[in-house]
């Protein structure tokens, strides 16, 4: 097997890490001669660290919600707990670029809600907090679906001695058991806080995401948008290397035991449970009900014109999104089961996770540029641009999955001689069916709503459904861009709703 974790690290290497590696190298050796320090001051540090507050402090919150949201679903004896947990990941898959639009259609720019309920009186929602508030209910799910897993797999007899010793449950148990959950959680959602761009850009607040874009796609200054890149890059590093001797010295499990039984530790008063469905249905409400509604307000009478016009843009979304997401899915199995006991490489294939679109974009366009590849200008770029930017869920998800797989299972492999592919085609792919589907279905959705490396990186030929909804965002035309909108979140919802029912007969 050494084989072929050689190969399989040369090929991820050129594949995820090598545009990064080159894209720092040509910001300090442009023309293989030294940079001039002159050429970093241009770097706007005082926006990069309103950045990283603005992102530090959705994380917290979204991660806050996400705590409490996954302890009251897994923990107490609240009803309904399936549907609440299907419906409070959803906006997670809405596109922050099309969760921000409906909320301006609510509230701001054209103001629906706003002129029939408060005509005279002005709602400015063109500031940081708003910001903040937008990106915790677009990612709050992310958090209470890691925390969630963290939870799933606490020891159940120390909860029941915790309980016989009348400790804190919440405060001296769950939380710091589940302490490394609440960690990566953090640095998932500060990594989508950090690397969104199109939010604030409608919103009109300056971010060094949206300075970066602006001076590649306003101004075509290349060597300028790398140069911007690096701090982003610098960043993301740190905070790699940060987790990296953090899990280093601790154990973050995710095995997922189904048939282990439930138990409601926390039992709530009528009282606390009327409290607790408020909260649920206030976030349902913000997070998934009010985006929906605008949508269905603004462009349901335009949906069946729209899916006429826009149909090869919704074909090339399909085909590009499905392509890879198999891919992806694919490198993802392979990676971890490859590398799950070296945590250093599995975190440098983690590496793209903090990196936004448009610098994933400029990596990608700086190396195959120049390479002498028949890659750059064709559809295979917006490919490995997703590659790039989900690879990292896909490893995240099968490390949910793949532990579960026996060890005595692959020593029995070894004995009988069994090649690499059969191995992984008859062992380990049929007991991680749920990891594959989970992997497919969620990195499909997301390549689906993907805008950031798309724009980038597309061929003149080529456009995709998100494409066209962002670009059409700016010139004005609501009901028609509403309505693309509505399709895109309805094929959305449509595959989730699918994995939500193969998922469910998977375990059952």
């Amino acid at each position: 097997m050494e084989i072929e974790k050689y190969l399989t690290f040369i090929f991820l290497f050129f594949l995820i890490i090598l545009p990064i590696f080159y894209l720092i190298f040509s910001t300090f050796f442009p023309n293989f001669q030294l940079a001039s320090l002159n050429t970093f001051s241009e770097i706007k540090f005082s926006i990069f660290f309103k950045s990283v507050a603005i992102a530090a402090l959705t994380a917290f919150t979204a991660t806050l919600i996400g705590l409490l949201t996954s302890i009251i679903l897994e923990f107490t004896n609240a009803a309904r707990k399936n549907f609440f947990r299907f419906f409070l990941f959803m906006p997670f898959l809405i596109p922050n670029y099309i969760f921000t639009f409906s909320w301006l259609g609510f509230l701001g720019k054209r103001g629906t809600f706003a002129d029939f309920v408060f005509p005279n009186i002005s709602i400015n929602i063109y500031n940081p907090l708003s910001l903040i508030l937008i990106l915790t209910f677009s990612l709050f799910p992310i958090s209470m679906f890691i925390i969630s897993l963290g939870l799933k797999n606490v020891d159940r007899n120390m909860i029941d001695a915790a309980r016989l010793s009348k400790k804190r449950l919440l405060m001296k148990v769950l939380i710091p058991l589940v302490k490394p959950h609440i960690i990566v959680s953090f640095f998932f959602v500060f990594s989508f806080a950090i690397s969104e761009y199109t939010t604030p850009a409608f919103l009109r607040i300056s971010t060094y995401q949206s300075e970066l874009f602006v001076q590649l796609a306003a101004f075509f200054n290349v060597e300028r948008a790398i140069i911007y890149s690096l701090p982003l890059i610098l960043l993301t590093a740190f905070f790699s290397l940060s987790i990296y001797f953090y899990f280093k010295k601790i154990s973050f499990t995710t095995i997922t035991s189904f048939s282990r039984k439930k138990e409601e530790f926390i039992n709530l008063s009528k009282k606390s449970k009327s409290f607790v469905y408020i909260f649920l249905l206030a976030l349902l409400l913000f997070s998934l009900a009010i985006p929906l509604f605008m949508m269905v307000v603004e462009g349901g009478k335009e949906i069946f014109n729209v899916l006429v016009i826009a149909k090869l843009q919704l074909i090339n979304s399909l085909v590009l999104s499905a392509a890879a997401s198999l891919v992806i899915t694919f490198l993802g199995v392979i990676s971890y089961y490859l590398f799950r006991e070296n945590l250093l490489l599995l975190t440098l294939f983690m590496l793209p996770l903090a990196i936004s679109s448009p610098v994933i974009g400029i990596s990608l366009i700086n190396l195959y540029s120049k390479l002498p590849l028949p890659i750059y200008g064709t559809a295979l770029m917006v490919v490995l641009g997703f590659i790039m930017r989900f690879l990292p869920f896909s490893i995240f998800i099968f490390s949910s999955f793949l532990p579960q797989v026996s060890f005595s299972l692959e020593e029995y492999s070894r004995v009988c001689k069994t090649g690499f592919f059969k191995k992984i085609y008859k062992i380990v792919l049929p007991l991680t069916k749920g990891g594959i589907l989970s992997s497919f279905i969620i990195i499909f959705i997301l390549c689906l709503g993907e805008v950031g490396v798309t724009q980038m990186v597309s061929p003149p030929d080529i456009q995709t459904l998100s494409m066209r909804i962002e670009t059409m965002m700016h010139y004005g035309n609501y009901s028609y861009v509403a309505a693309l909108s509505l399709v895109l979140l309805l094929f959305i919802f449509f595959f989730y709703l699918i994995y939500g029912k193969m998922y469910e007969r998977e375990n059952h």
